[in-house]
């Protein structure tokens, strides 16, 4: 018998990925209702393509989730901070579509950019944490 602890992981893996799936279909619902009011979304004169927003915000939201995932078993410190340092991050990022593409089209990609910082949050926050 050991004495050590059983490693618990960070958050569950089936909450990281069933809210990554969750803010694709948001976005993708997004980027439709944005098609649908005639605004014009492209990055350097090429159209963004519907597969665009949900490939992004479920790659992303998975690729460093797992990361943190794995990590988080390492570093418990880790998986406490990584659900601020992202939503930070993300929440930053939300201003890029302003300065890529102007602001007709940004109006509906920035609302993309909060939707993935919220559930990165939703997603990576560890455990046994209280809800926010």
């Amino acid at each position: 018998m050991s004495s050590r602890p059983a490693a618990t992981a960070p958050f569950p893996l089936v909450r990281l990925l069933l809210v990554a799936l969750i803010a694709a279909a948001v976005n993708l619902a997004l980027f439709g209702l944005a098609v649908a009011s005639g605004a014009v979304l492209e990055v350097g004169g090429s159209p963004i393509s519907p597969v665009m927003p949900p490939a992004a915000t479920f790659g992303a939201i998975a690729v460093a989730g797992v990361i943190t995932w794995l990590v988080g078993h390492a570093s418990p410190p880790l998986a406490r901070i990584a659900p601020w340092v992202g939503l930070v991050v993300a929440l930053l990022t939300a201003a890029s579509p302003f300065v890529v593409i102007g602001a007709p089209a940004a109006f509906w990609l920035a609302p993309m950019h909060v939707i993935a910082a919220i559930a990165w949050f939703v997603a990576v926050r560890p455990a046994g944490a209280r809800r926010v």
